[in-house]
């Protein structure tokens, strides 16, 4: 049976209200890594656009965020659930330093040698914890990753165990990183998570796969499978939160993306 749709939100104007919510979850939550990280958040005819800013490569901070979740109450939504959340954004931007409503602003050239903004993600969450990011956070997520390093945009499955883990790298959907040269796509991106296995005693692992699709002018596909044991070997046996967000680890500078659209479909 294909999976039903149950949940759904249109970012428009900011909107975090649901158009579609047949199990009554309610609004989505704007959450984020602190206000050091000034997260940034407006408003526009099509969707939500969101910012976050690492000062430094040498931040002691792990990761800095900004994301809207749809947080649960324990034991509303089981880990086990089988589920499929889907994410339409668009204008992926990043620079070095931080401008105030960054969104209308183009990126800055980068000096060779100088630090970047990259590597950073757009990702689809499952999680534990709510709609902030705190250091222990337990989750699984499959991300659009944008990185200098290797000049390009792909699908990434973080902590992946399959295929070797990290050195099993897709390759990329678009390359060269250029920000600009694409400003009329639109990044649709499905998380497909199944949490039976992680709901099992220790060492079980939560298996899923995503996909992303980029364009137009021209489309560009690509599709993962992953498994891993970041949900499994703990004592929660129901999911905190999903949603979507922006994040780096070891960026430098600002990141930015406006989210379009968001749903939830399940299977009986």
């Amino acid at each position: 049976m294909p999976p039903v749709q149950v949940y759904a939100v249109d970012f428009s104007s900011g909107n975090l209200l649901p158009s579609l919510d047949t199990n009554g979850w309610g609004r989505m939550k704007q959450g984020n890594s602190g206000p050091n990280d000034k997260p940034e958040s407006g408003g526009d005819a099509k969707g939500l656009n969101l910012s976050v800013y690492r000062s430094s490569s040498l931040s002691t901070d792990p990761s800095v965020a900004n994301s809207v979740f749809l947080v649960f109450p324990p034991d509303v939504l089981p880990l086990k659930t089988r589920l499929l959340m889907q994410v339409e954004f668009d204008r992926p931007n990043a620079h070095l330093q931080y401008i105030q409503q960054p969104w209308t602003v183009a990126p800055a050239p980068i000096i060779p040698g100088s630090p970047t903004p990259e590597p950073w993600a757009v990702g689809l969450v499952v999680k534990f914890g709510n709609e902030n990011q705190v250091v222990g956070d337990k989750f699984v997520s499959v991300t659009c990753q944008f990185n200098r390093a290797v000049n390009g945009m792909r699908l990434n499955t973080p902590f992946n165990d399959e295929m070797g883990g990290t050195q099993d790298q897709s390759p990329n959907l678009v390359s060269p990183l250029d920000y600009a040269a694409h400003p009329q796509s639109v990044f649709v991106m499905e998380h497909s998570f199944c949490g039976i296995r992680a709901a099992a005693p220790m060492c079980a692992r939560s298996i899923g796969n995503g996909s992303l699709t980029i364009g137009p002018p021209v489309m560009k596909e690509d599709q993962r499978v992953y498994s891993n044991i970041n949900l499994s070997g703990s004592q929660q046996t129901w999911i905190g939160a999903l949603g979507v967000g922006l994040v780096t680890i070891s960026g430098t500078g600002q990141i930015m993306v406006r989210v379009r659209r968001f749903s939830i479909s399940t299977w009986a």
